[in-house]
């Protein structure tokens, strides 16, 4: 039972993460006078989109950090196998999350391609990374940082990726 509270806590994450993303849209546009959130279309560039990508993404794995940092002790006498499986049931649950907002968003022309299947392998690769270095450094802060670093570079690289090619 216990794996599939990494399933569903993924998705929990993700349903904050957009609060969160929806909130501080919200703070920019009242007290900034600043659009946080570009319209993904053809005529923006990169460079209009990248800061708003960069900032969903620290906030998906500043989420997706603290969570998994909170529950280490549940994993940290897991088998490397078990705690492979808590880190895809975890990246699965925010990929489906993500799934469904994309579903919604477009669902006339709705495939499965890289687009979809990005969300997915992006956060089960980061979900099993979180997992495996905090329960190597569990209280080690400057890794953590790092840690987080490399996820956010990680995710927002990802993202760009996407946004390029559709």
């Amino acid at each position: 039972m216990r794996k599939w509270e990494s399933f569903i806590l993924g998705i929990s994450i993700a349903c904050v993460a957009l609060f969160a993303q929806v909130f501080i849209s919200v703070i920019c546009e009242i007290f900034l006078h600043m659009s946080y959130v570009v319209q993904y279309d053809t005529h923006a560039s990169l460079r209009m989109i990248l800061p708003s990508m960069v900032i969903a993404a620290s906030i998906e794995e500043i989420l997706r950090m603290s969570i998994t940092k909170g529950r280490i002790n549940h994993y940290i006498s897991s088998t490397t196998s078990s705690l492979i499986t808590h880190g895809i049931l975890l990246g699965l649950g925010f990929g489906f999350f993500e799934l469904i907002l994309l579903y919604m968003r477009d669902y006339n022309s709705f495939n499965v391609s890289l687009y979809v299947l990005y969300p997915f392998c992006v956060h089960v690769i980061l979900s099993i990374f979180f997992l495996f270095v905090f329960r190597k450094y569990p209280r080690n802060i400057p890794i953590s940082i790092i840690a987080l670093a490399c996820a956010i570079l990680i995710h927002t690289i990802g993202n760009s990726i996407i946004f390029l090619m559709f």
